[in-house]
């Protein structure tokens, strides 16, 4: 069920009118857990029923594993959580063409919910977290509808204890309104423009001159951060109108000052995540600069080949680390202090903006050829297709719009979410209707396929 269809709009309405109802009725947080599950996997079978059987399954297997599990057993069951992530999403991967016949038959969010049962079961081992006593509280934490398919990655600790009792309140609906306002602008009048732009180019870098080949990069370095981060907004503010609290996952990243703070401010629950459950495991900055070197390559790897199954992922997690670990040396550390902040700002953002390349071309039918034409075009002058004026003033604005946000957007929240309710639906109304007018049409979000 896609979030930009008429179908969504109306499962949302009827979801949260259930909920309310069930605050209104019912003061008992075990039985709201049934009533969010039931609704989840109503909204995960839509479309292909047999997908809730994979999604409950793992569900039982974590949840009893976290309870009685001990010693091998525990290895044993995190390997069992991330079997069908293998066998169903990188069988060709590892075996080559056709792999196991699995092709087309991966659940919608199978990376995500792996990921969640694997740190509960990991937390309750380590002592972090009690074990859930409840499967239908455990049941409605992997599966809560809004951050099922796409994220946030939220851990047990995050959001089981809320599901003990919960309540919306005024507060928390104002806030998840403006937060799927924002979100919806992101996505339907921002990133899916600037896909015009980005689609195309990358569709055929060789028929593309150099000015329009770095018009295209930037075009999709925004485009993937609004449509992500508009994604993030629209699930942590339906979480909000349910009364549950689902974690940033986006902190204005090209604001970043460098390698480190981009990866703590981009995706941040999986970055999060590939820290806490891979990266320090491995060693981390504990164990001298060669264990450093590996544990970053090997998570940042890993990392990028979660997003898919191409050698473009993996290259993409390379670079990163790499980057990663380049920044962490006493030379380029002593450039950073002799040339000051900015310049090795813009030298970062550059740098990563080269690697969206990489990670963009993985989707192509023909991903290593499109990204060596691509950079190819990049450095060498490269006659074709040139720029457009209204491919570049919408590009522009885009860059203008999101550095504002970057330097006014809590002021801005906290001034219309101090707008009387009147306003506050004009508001709402006059943007509604700025969207549907401006916006190019309807589209999948970005990181559904992963």
């Amino acid at each position: 069920m896609s979030f930009l269809s008429a179908e969504f709009a109306l499962f949302v309405v009827l979801s949260i009118g259930i909920i309310w109802a069930a605050h209104e009725w019912i003061d008992n947080g075990q039985k709201k857990c049934v009533i969010i599950g039931s609704i989840s996997v109503v909204f995960y079978a839509w479309e292909v029923p047999e997908n809730s059987i994979i999604l409950a399954s793992l569900a039982l297997v974590a949840f009893w594993s976290a309870r009685f599990a001990r010693g091998w057993l525990v290895g044993l069951a995190v390997g069992m959580l991330f079997l069908p992530l293998g066998l169903l999403k990188y069988d060709v991967f590892v075996l080559g063409q056709g792999g196991l016949g699995f092709a087309g038959l991966v659940p919608l969010g199978i990376s995500f919910f792996t990921f969640q049962n694997v740190s509960y079961v990991v937390d309750v081992r380590r002592g972090l977290l009690a074990p859930e006593t409840r499967f239908s509280r455990y049941f409605a934490y992997i599966c809560f509808f809004p951050q099922l398919v796409a994220g946030p990655i939220v851990t047990g600790r995050q959001l089981l204890p809320q599901l003990r009792d919960f309540r919306t309140g005024i507060g928390d609906i104002r806030r998840g309104v403006a937060l799927l306002l924002c979100g919806y602008l992101k996505k339907a009048l921002i990133a899916d423009r600037l896909a015009l732009v980005a689609d195309p180019v990358f569709a055929a870098p060789g028929q593309a001159s150099s000015s329009l080949l770095w018009l295209g990069l930037v075009a999709y370095a925004l485009q993937i951060y609004f449509d992500f981060s508009g994604y993030s907004d629209i699930a942590i503010g339906l979480g909000r109108l349910f009364g549950l609290r689902l974690p940033e996952n986006f902190r204005y990243p090209y604001g970043a000052r460098g390698f480190q703070e981009f990866w703590r401010r981009w995706h941040i629950t999986l970055s999060t995540w590939l820290r806490d459950y891979l990266y320090i495991p491995l060693g981390g900055s504990r164990q001298g600069s060669l264990r450093l070197f590996w544990a970053l390559l090997v998570t940042m790897v890993l990392g990028g080949l979660w997003h898919g199954p191409h050698w473009n992922f993996v290259l993409w997690g390379l670079g990163h680390g790499l980057l990663l670990w380049g920044e962490r040396q006493r030379p380029v550390q002593g450039l950073r202090h002799l040339f000051g902040g900015m310049p090795y700002r813009l030298l970062a953002m550059t740098l990563i903006g080269l690697l969206w390349v990489l990670f963009r071309s993985g989707s192509e039918s023909l991903p290593f050829e499109t990204a060596s034409f691509y950079y190819m075009g990049l450095f060498t002058p490269q006659t074709g297709e040139a720029a457009t004026r209204s491919g570049l003033l919408w590009v522009l604005l885009c860059l203008a719009g999101l550095l504002s946000m970057q330097v006014g957007g809590r002021r801005i929240t906290r001034f219309f979410l101090g707008l009387a309710p009147l306003y506050q639906g004009f508001t709402i109304a006059g943007l509604v209707a700025l969207m549907l007018l401006m916006a190019p049409g309807r589209a999948a979000f970005i990181y559904f396929v992963f």
